[in-house]
């Protein structure tokens, strides 16, 4: 699909929605390095992506840790994380309504892990014996 500019430019002008499971997929199908992974491409493209975990049981991975490990991989800071979030709301099935008012709440949640961020580097890098607060 990603070797198709006509229909990547069409999934991305419909705003047609991926959710992608990364590790299930890597394990399943692709390189086992995670960098190698298509959703950078996905990304890159500006398509609708959003994460999912497929099945927590048995590929030991949860939501969060799919996450960790795709920030960790591919160097995403909150910018994409954030993206990649509101498109998961965006794309679901919920109705304009309760879309808008969890949008509100979801961007106020990442508002304020952003600033705990901002915070964190601001003060420095932690030293051996420090308690995080």
């Amino acid at each position: 699909m990603l070797d198709d500019p006509l229909l990547v430019r069409r999934c991305r002008d419909g705003g047609i929605g991926f959710t992608t499971s990364v590790t299930t997929t890597v394990k399943a199908y692709f390189s086992p390095v995670l960098s190698e992974h298509p959703i950078r491409r996905m990304i890159d493209a500006d398509l609708v992506v959003s994460l999912g975990s497929d099945d927590p049981t048995m590929v030991h991975t949860d939501l969060a840790q799919e996450y960790l490990q795709l920030s960790a991989a591919l160097s995403y800071g909150p910018g994409t994380i954030r993206r990649l979030c509101l498109n998961a709301l965006e794309t679901s099935w919920l109705d304009d309504d309760d879309k808008r008012g969890l949008r509100r709440e979801l961007v106020g949640e990442i508002d304020a892990l952003e600033a705990l961020l901002d915070e964190a580097e601001a003060a420095g890098p932690a030293h051996d014996g420090d308690v995080p607060r």
